[in-house]
């Protein structure tokens, strides 16, 4: 006897009815972005072209005591303003009543969904932009696009007691308008430890203009540093960082040598964020560098000319054409007082890759 086969152009293929999406990992920023000044990122909505962020300095003189008069001895508020020019940034999936009816899912669903996760992607990757970008007093542009001139521009406004950028391990590190000169200093040695972060903690506190820290209550206040995956894999190998984790912290695996998550030092909360790219092999002998940005309040301003909203396809061809898209108008930018990064220290370090 001889059994039946199916032929194969006849078996019932069953589609699997749920679909997989890319993974596309959610801003690591959005607890620290809000309207108050004591935000990282500080929000700001407007339906101009410009919108306009306000930042105001601390007072710094002795003011009187005593019986002197007040009067004639005010001191001046000094405040400054960070122009954002929100754009329009959109896309859109699109899909034919044909190819509608093939699959067990419903397409138009799908692609409202990945054009959320495309759009917070996005925003995530304008503050990443921002965080590292360049401004020579002229013009504004992310790292990788910033010609070299801008960039030993930038390095003298934000060099000596203004305090915003480390090279590796010291201060003198630094050549005060070379950029790629002080890059060659930086060594693969040259790695991110607790020393480090204390080390960018006071240029932080010391600098000129100051760099406020965030509060969490009147006697408490915090910086944060965004460093890449393989900074933080730097830190966890510091014997001084990775005996405080051990000893200091909590036991069990709520620990971060177990857990993972942010870690803590000095006050500084170290925040992990994968997509902060290294800038390449750059340092001395060729070693690879990677940056990290500590952060105070009024470090990066966020403006919204339109909040993101799905929008259809008008143009149907007869109803046989759909589409779905996504669209917002916003702008992220590092905020500058007088050429001066307000609220960032950046520091390069040596970050070699897995091998």
């Amino acid at each position: 006897m001889t059994a039946t086969t199916t032929s194969a152009g006849n078996v019932v293929t069953n589609w699997e009815r749920k679909y997989f999406k890319e993974y596309t990992r959610a801003s690591r920023f959005g607890k620290f972005e809000g309207t108050g000044s004591n935000n990282i990122i500080v929000a700001r909505e407007g339906n101009g072209q410009i919108v306009d962020v306000p930042m105001v300095g601390r007072l710094t003189g002795a003011g009187v005591s005593g019986s002197t008069a007040l009067v004639g001895a005010e001191e001046a508020l000094n405040n400054y303003n960070w122009a954002l020019t929100p754009t329009y940034e959109r896309n859109a999936v699109t899909a034919t009543k044909e190819e509608l009816e093939k699959p067990n899912f419903d397409l138009l669903s799908a692609g409202r969904e990945q054009l959320g996760v495309w759009a917070r992607a996005l925003h995530r990757d304008n503050i990443l932009d921002a965080l590292g970008a360049i401004y020579d007093g002229t013009t504004y542009s992310t790292y990788a696009a910033a010609a070299e001139g801008a960039k030993d521009t930038y390095l003298a406004n934000n060099d000596g007691t203004v305090n915003r950028v480390l090279f590796g391990d010291a201060i003198g590190n630094q050549s005060a308008t070379d950029h790629s000169a002080s890059l060659l200093v930086v060594t693969a040695a040259m790695t991110m430890g607790a020393t480090e972060i204390s080390l960018m903690k006071r240029m932080a506190q010391t600098a000129v203009p100051h760099i406020t820290p965030l509060r969490t209550t009147e006697d408490e206040e915090f910086f944060v540093l965004f460093v890449p995956s393989i900074v933080r894999r730097d830190l966890m190998a510091d014997t001084a960082f990775l005996n405080a984790t051990r000893e200091a912290r909590e036991r069990g695996l709520s620990n971060p040598l177990f857990k993972g998550g942010d870690l803590m030092w000095d006050n500084v909360l170290i925040r992990e964020v994968p997509e902060i790219a290294d800038i390449g092999t750059v340092g001395n002998a060729s070693a690879r560098i990677a940056p990290v940005y500590l952060c105070g309040a009024e470090a990066l301003g966020h403006a919204y000319g339109q909040r993101p909203r799905m929008t259809k396809k008008t143009e149907t061809d007869y109803d046989f054409s759909k589409g779905v898209g996504v669209e917002h108008k916003e702008q992220v930018r590092k905020m500058y007082w007088n050429n001066v990064a307000n609220g960032i220290v950046t520091g390069f370090f040596g970050a070699a890759l897995d091998s």
